[in-house]
């Protein structure tokens, strides 16, 4: 297993913007995440993902990526 930079990198803007707890990432709003620094539709869904990962209680496991599925890709 190893650190997914592409989602410590978003964990990085949601605490730049004020979202410094899980809980007040888990309670964004869609309005909230439009205004983020995204650049694109795939970050939005990241954020999404952040937020059921912590919702989940499995933030851990989100931060951290399973390199037999990146091989697979």
């Amino acid at each position: 297993m190893k650190i997914n930079k592409k989602h410590v990198r978003l964990l990085e803007k949601l605490i730049t913007k004020g979202y410094d707890t899980e809980k007040k990432i888990a309670a964004i709003t869609i309005e909230e995440i439009l205004d983020l620094p995204v650049k694109n539709i795939a970050e939005l869904r990241e954020v999404e993902e952040t937020k059921k990962a912590i919702g989940a209680k499995k933030l851990f496991e989100y931060l951290l990526e399973d390199e037999s599925e990146e091989k697979d890709k």
